[in-house]
This record gives C-alpha cells, sequence and structure tokens, in this order.
C-alpha cells in the first residue's frame, strides 16, 4: 500500500519536515481518491497528485483545501504524462 495517499503524505511530510501537516495532507487526498471517478479511460495517478498537493501544503503554505484541490489535475495530468512516455518509448 505505498502507493496510496496515506502513505505518501506521510513519506513527503517526513521528507520535508512537517509530518504532522503530512498525515492531514494525505488522510484528505485518500478521501477524495477514493470517491474520484476515472476521467476516460486513463486513472487519475493519486501517488503524484499526493505528493504535489503535500509539498505545496508544506513549501508555500498553502490552504489545504486549495492544495487538495490541485491534486486531482495534477494527478490526471501527470497520468496523461506517464502515458506519452510509455507510448514514446
Amino acid at each position: 500500500f505505498t502507493d496510496r495517499p496515506i502513505i505518501v503524505g506521510t513519506l513527503v511530510g517526513l521528507v520535508l519536515g512537517d509530518l504532522s501537516m503530512g498525515i492531514i495532507c494525505g488522510a484528505s487526498a485518500e478521501l477524495v481518491f477514493l470517491g474520484l471517478v476515472n476521467v476516460g479511460s486513463v486513472p487519475s495517478d493519486v501517488t503524484n497528485g499526493t505528493a504535489i498537493a503535500t509539498a505545496f501544503v508544506i513549501l508555500t503554505g498553502m490552504e489545504l483545501e486549495t492544495a487538495i484541490t490541485l491534486a486531482v489535475p495534477a494527478g490526471l495530468l501527470m497520468a496523461q504524462l506517464q502515458t506519452l512516455v510509455f507510448t514514446l518509448r
């Protein structure tokens, strides 16, 4: 389960020095991504979306709600980029 948002958020928080915010952000992202319906044929990349949102919260002081809102499009973008890389390779 190392690719789940609760684990990713905790690890990013640990690396960036704010473990409690990492846990809170990871738990919030876990709830969002549990209810997310796949857009198109490519599911959202929950790992990268959570890592980006958690880093924004800790490094910039962004509101948690704003960062979680950013996590979904960031996850979709990363999934599309991964598909592009696999195609080009």
